[in-house]
């Protein structure tokens, strides 16, 4: 069984080709690359499933349905769901959740690492607390690290976008921007974390994901895993479980 899982965010289409079980070709294209995005799936493989996450509304679902049109079959929709992979989800209304919180919170899950947060950090950074037994216990969403630089661009007559070094206190533009983002998205993990350990007496595990996981993975000063295809990996967790 070859299946091709695609997980659409905001800026980035990310995909990957599981042969039995195996992950065994992986791409990352934004979603102007449709092109080349098209010109990567034509090199694989007869596909037998395409099981796709969608964030991007509309202009996700063009993207891949123009990168897949050779292949004439009908994506699988990954779906929001109350109950799923062992993970309750606790939101009020439940399909409001993102569809790739959803996949990385199943993922998560199946790694048994107890308590753990999930932090996805791209276009916006998302935070959420998963128990040990799998209930989703509520999150929080922040502007990503370019949202915020856009922000400072747009909403001020000074602040250029601008390439700048995380050095703390700045006596430069850039230098300052740059380290106000990390100060920003680092200490909303670390508040979070510690939330999590008043409420619950419990150190929890950190997963990292996401275009800048690696890069916020790198600002914290406690153990972290960073997982960049962790939505990736929950697609195809739920492809097996509903063959």
């Amino acid at each position: 069984m070859n299946m091709l899982l695609v997980d659409i965010g905001n800026s980035r289409i990310k995909w990957a080709l599981n042969q039995e079980g195996m992950i065994t070709v992986q791409g990352n294209h934004s979603h102007e690359e449709v092109t080349r995005f098209s010109e990567a799936l034509d090199k694989l493989v007869a596909l037998d499933r395409i099981i796709a996450c969608n964030v991007a509304g509309e202009k996700g679902e063009r993207a891949l349905g123009a990168a897949i049109k050779r292949w004439k079959i009908a994506p699988e929709w990954f779906q929001v769901s109350k109950h799923a992979g062992g993970v309750t989800n606790c939101y009020e209304t439940p399909e409001r959740l993102g569809a790739d919180r959803w996949a990385a919170l199943i993922a998560a899950h199946s790694m048994r690492l107890g308590a753990c947060l999930v932090i996805s950090l791209g276009t916006a950074m998302t935070i959420d607390w998963l128990y040990a037994s799998g209930e989703f216990a509520g999150g929080m969403i922040i502007p990503g690290k370019r949202l915020m630089s856009e922000a400072l661009s747009i909403g001020t007559s000074k602040i250029a976008r601008q390439t700048g070094k995380v050095v703390g206190f700045s006596c430069n533009t850039a230098d300052a921007v740059e380290s106000g983002l990390a100060y920003a998205l680092v200490g909303a993990v670390k508040q979070a974390r510690q939330k999590v350990m008043d409420t619950s007496g419990v150190i929890p595990a950190c997963l990292i994901t996401g275009g800048d996981g690696a890069w916020l993975a790198a600002m914290l000063d406690f153990p972290v895993t960073n997982v960049p295809d962790l939505v990736i990996k929950g697609l195809a967790l739920m492809a097996a479980k509903n063959k």
